[in-house]
C-alpha cells in the first residue's frame, strides 16, 4: 500500500525518506489520425484513453537517519529489487488521486537529478506510477436527479406492462395453456407427412 500524507510517502508500510514537493495526475486520450479517401484531408479519430499516470516529486536532503545516497538506494530497491523482473502493484491512498478514481497503481518509473546551488548540492527525484486500469468515477447524483430517474423508470415499466397486455391473445382460453397455444393446422400437416411415409 502507498500512503501519501502531507509531505511524507509511505510504501508497503514504511516511510520513504525525503519530502514530497508535488503530486500530479495525468490522463490522456488517444487520437488516431485518419485520412479521408475522398479528398485526402486528415482528421483526428478518437480511439480511447491512456492509463492514468501519477508523478510524485520528492527532495532528498540528508538527515540523522539517512544520507542522500542511501535514500536513493532505498527507493531503488522498492522500484526494482535484486530478483524482481516486473513492476510491483500497490494500492494507493491520496486525496487527489482517489478523487479521480485511481486506487491501484504499478510503480513504473524512478528519475533522479542532482541540483547544485552555490557549492551545495541535493537530490530531487520523481516516482512515477501508472494506473492498473483506466480510471473512471461514478457521478454523485442529486436527490432531484434520482427522483427524475425513478419516475422515468416507473413510466417505462408501465408502458412495457401495457404493451404486454395488448399482445395477449383474444381467442377463447381454457385452463390448459398447452391447449390454448397449440396449432391444429400444424398438427394436421405433421400427421399427413407421417401417413405418406
Amino acid at each position: 500500500m502507498i500512503y501519501v500524507q502531507e509531505k511524507n510517502l509511505k510504501v508497503a508500510g514504511k516511510y520513504i525518506p525525503g519530502q514530497i514537493q508535488s503530486v500530479s495526475v495525468t490522463e490522456s486520450g488517444i487520437l488516431d489520425e485518419k485520412k479521408s479517401k475522398k479528398n485526402g484531408t486528415k482528421a483526428n479519430n478518437p480511439k480511447g484513453y491512456e492509463a492514468p499516470e501519477i508523478r510524485i516529486t520528492m527532495i532528498f536532503e540528508e538527515s540523522s537517519n539517512y544520507d542522500r545516497n542511501n535514500m536513493l538506494r532505498y527507493i531503488q530497491k522498492l522500484f526494482k529489487g535484486t530478483k524482481q523482473t516486473k513492476q510491483k502493484k500497490y494500492k494507493i491512498y491520496e486525496e487527489q488521486i482517489n478523487a479521480r478514481g485511481i486506487t491501484e497503481v504499478y510503480f513504473n518509473g524512478f528519475d533522479t537529478h542532482e541540483n547544485i546551488e552555490e557549492g551545495d548540492s541535493y537530490y530531487t527525484g520523481t516516482l512515477t506510477f501508472v494506473g492498473t486500469v483506466l480510471s473512471g468515477i461514478n457521478v454523485v447524483k442529486t436527490k432531484s436527479q434520482q427522483a427524475k430517474e425513478l419516475a422515468a423508470a416507473k413510466k417505462k415499466a408501465a408502458a412495457k406492462k401495457a404493451a404486454a397486455v395488448k399482445k395477449k391473445t383474444t381467442k377463447k382460453t381454457s385452463k390448459s395453456p398447452a391447449k390454448d397455444t397449440r396449432s391444429a393446422s400444424i398438427a394436421k400437416k405433421k400427421a399427413k407427412k407421417v401417413v405418406k411415409k
